[in-house]
């Protein structure tokens, strides 16, 4: 893909959609916080991208979502980081497949 600019905070209206992947772009900016009105996602793929900011914390409470969002430049994390995650910094791979089913 060939996608560039920000994810719009509109992305939180698409509430049916499942399965998100933006990934290999050269999307910019922060991730929008109404990304987590997506409640039935099950895939986010944001890795290798140009974001930053800080990570929605809300994206943790997600039952079953397989995250990925390395190769970022993602500053800070609000909240609590699952340890799963296991997140040593931000400069590494950051990625996160719960286990738990739908």
């Amino acid at each position: 893909n060939q996608l560039n600019g920000s994810i719009l905070p509109e992305i939180g209206q698409l509430t049916e959609l499942r399965v998100l992947f933006l990934n290999e772009n050269q999307l910019s900016g922060s991730i929008p916080s109404e990304i987590c009105h997506l409640t039935w996602l099950r895939k986010l793929f944001l890795n290798q991208n140009q974001l930053c900011g800080i990570i929605p914390p809300e994206i943790c409470q997600f039952s079953s979502l397989e995250f990925n969002a390395g190769e970022n430049y993602f500053m800070d994390y609000e909240g609590n980081i699952p340890e799963s995650w296991e997140m040593e910094n931000y400069n590494k791979p950051l990625y996160h497949k719960n286990a738990r089913s739908a």
